[in-house]
């Protein structure tokens, strides 16, 4: 008499079952490394990028006051660490208090880059360190709006 043994392996259709979904998890997998792999790229530069917009605030801060806003104001810098520019603007933050003697500046510091992969940060799409409000503004609320801006007051030591 023979003995009838069970088929212990598996079939077609339950191997192409498993490799599909496999695929699926390896490619979800690989989409999310690839992801996170960018942002982290864009945070090292974000924080690159701020370093050196506050290296320039401290480079205008310790200017002279007289001559600051004849010096810096409307004045772009091109980042050294990174594809971009800078601009600097300075001005008074409220006439009442100027013209009463207490002299205090608004020092305005922006940035905008280019990323690894070509993707600008910040409205200023071609990196020349000024806005135009017709050709640049890309999400149409007539504001310059930099990737990176920092805004200090300073006065008369």
């Amino acid at each position: 008499m023979k003995k009838m043994t069970k088929n212990l392996g598996f079939s077609l259709l339950e191997l192409m079952v498993v490799i599909f979904i496999l695929a699926i998890v390896v490619v979800s997998m690989l989409q999310l490394f690839l992801h996170t792999s960018e942002l982290s790229g864009i945070t090292g530069n974000k924080t690159t990028a701020v370093a050196e917009a506050q290296s320039k605030m401290e480079q205008v801060r310790l200017f002279s006051f007289d001559n600051v806003v004849g010096t810096y104001n409307a004045t772009t810098f091109a980042l050294d660490q990174l594809d971009g520019t800078g601009s600097i603007s300075i001005g008074t933050t409220n006439p009442e208090i100027t013209s009463a003697g207490n002299e205090l500046l608004e020092i305005k510091v922006d940035v905008c880059w280019r990323e690894k992969f070509g993707s600008i940060l910040g409205e200023d799409t071609n990196l020349d360190g000024s806005w135009d409000s017709i050709g640049e503004d890309r999400n149409g609320n007539g504001v310059y709006d930099p990737a990176i801006s920092l805004v200090s007051m300073t006065t008369r030591r």
